[in-house]
């Protein structure tokens, strides 16, 4: 196992999705006005913005940001057509 107790290593997966989150959150503080505390909400409110009535717009103008918010969803989607194990098994 790579790593030490303080640091455990990730799989194959987890690292993707953390190398893209990683980008979003390095692009997110490359704007004007980003808050260094910021959330992942707070990260899509900047970009999507909110409708009048106060819901967050579902998508956002800015192409950078677009394609790196769906970089992490993507990633941790590594086999999107594989049918996912049954939660119960049926009893007979």
């Amino acid at each position: 196992m790579r790593g030490n107790a303080r640091t455990p290593a990730l799989s194959p997966e987890a690292r993707a999705v953390f190398d893209a989150g990683r980008e979003l959150w390095r692009h997110y503080h490359a704007q004007p006005g980003a808050l260094p505390d910021a959330s992942f909400y707070d990260i899509r409110a900047h970009f999507q913005g909110f409708k009048p009535h106060g819901h967050m717009n579902p998508a956002s103008g800015a192409a950078t940001y677009t394609a790196l918010v769906g970089a992490p969803r993507a990633a941790s989607e590594p086999y999107p057509d594989a049918e996912p194990p049954p939660l119960l098994a049926a009893e007979d």
